[in-house]
């Protein structure tokens, strides 16, 4: 039995994803696990659909084991995304080739990063910074090594998520091959479609403005009558900032002054205005958001440092080849939220702790708390 892994979002699963898992199938194997994010994003957003309703799909779409992606990797930087859904890959033991999608040749991007590793110079780094450039742009102003075509597949979003795949795979010394699947038609982020293949951006677009996407998925459309978006938790976010006192600092997407900006702005009408005052040429809308994640549910800079080296392998869904995947991780691996939650302690404790509130306050629109303890994994009937 050869396993294929994969770390996704799935917000929402669409044509794309499907054709990537039919390749899978045809080139390699039909036994796939996929780590997926929780309820909360590498955007920093809710997800459209709860966590429990995406890996349903997913698995009734061709996945065969979907583990849970916990929140303070989910809803960070695509380093830390990358490095908690390796990790997790990395602890089962059992992974033969990790596939991700990218919009040109995985083994270029290989290229590309050796030349990074070869050549970056970490003071261009923070002499860009301290000219008041964000993060992504001064770390982009530093690859002045690059030549143009380097640059621009580079600036290309999966292709940046697949690098940073690249890295954790060398960095966390994973016993598993990598294998890229060029995206169909569409980048990651384009709010535009090629027949039925759209991104999940245009599609939660759609979603948001209340339109029909029912071309862009393949299953029920029905599946969409509750909906999350950031907008629901803005009112919450206000009132954590003017009652609590906030350690800005600890947070991993804090940069100094930002705290000033968002106190000054509280007064927007609903947060993506919210989100485009505070947003500027050093703080991105992504970041912002992010912070506005960490701040919430309070996921501090220490804890998702100390978490790589905490098994967390929960399922949220499988069919019947998922129960042969899982029957070899040893069991004693396998978190049982319900069963594990009181005896757990330490840096797996914070973790569940983080999962329950994340799951809590995605949920408050609806009244529904505590579901990690109730809801059971989802069972593909064969």
């Amino acid at each position: 039995m050869q396993i294929a892994g994969l770390i996704c979002e799935y917000n929402p699963f669409h044509w794309g994803h499907l054709f990537q898992i039919n390749e899978i199938k045809k080139t390699f194997s039909p036994y796939i696990v996929a780590i997926m994010s929780s309820n909360f994003t590498q955007r920093g957003e809710p997800s459209v659909i709860s966590k429990f309703s995406r890996a349903r799909l997913a698995v009734d779409m061709g996945v065969s084991l979907v583990l849970e992606l916990p929140t303070i990797y989910s809803s960070s930087s695509a380093k830390n995304f990358s490095l908690g859904g390796i990790s997790i890959l990395k602890s089962l033991g059992i992974i033969d080739k990790l596939y991700f999608g990218c919009e040109n040749d995985y083994r270029f991007l290989e290229e590309i990063n050796n030349k990074i590793i070869n050549n970056f110079d970490k003071s261009k780094l923070e002499s860009n910074i301290k000219k008041g450039y964000s993060y992504l742009r001064a770390m982009e102003m530093s690859f002045d090594f690059l030549n143009e075509e380097e640059k621009n597949v580079l600036n290309k979003p999966n292709n940046k998520l697949a690098i940073e795949y690249i890295r954790a795979i060398e960095k966390l010394r994973a016993d598993f091959s990598f294998c890229g699947i060029l995206r169909k038609e569409t980048s990651h982020n384009d709010l535009s479609y090629s027949g039925k293949f759209s991104s999940s951006s245009y599609i939660r677009k759609l979603l948001y403005d209340k339109k029909d996407i029912s071309t862009f998925i393949p299953y029920s459309s029905n599946n969409f009558k509750d909906l999350h978006f950031l907008d629901d938790l803005y009112d919450l976010f206000k009132f954590k900032i003017l009652t609590y006192r906030i350690d800005y600092d600890s947070y991993m997407d804090y940069e100094e002054g930002l705290e000033n900006r968002i106190l000054n702005n509280l007064n927007a009408c609903n947060v993506y205005d919210f989100i485009n005052r505070v947003n500027s040429k050093r703080y991105t809308s992504s970041r912002i958001k992010r912070l506005m994640i960490e701040i919430l549910l309070d996921i501090r800079r220490d804890l998702v440092k100390k978490a790589l080296n905490v098994d967390y392998i929960r399922v949220l869904a499988m069919d019947d080849r998922g129960r042969e995947i899982l029957n070899l991780i040893e069991n004693n691996k396998i978190i049982k939220f319900k069963e594990n939650y009181d005896k757990s302690n330490g840096i797996l404790k914070e973790l569940m702790n983080i999962e329950c509130k994340a799951t809590n306050i995605y949920n408050l629109k609806n009244s529904i708390m505590n579901e990690d303890f109730t809801k059971s994994p989802y069972v593909k009937k064969n």
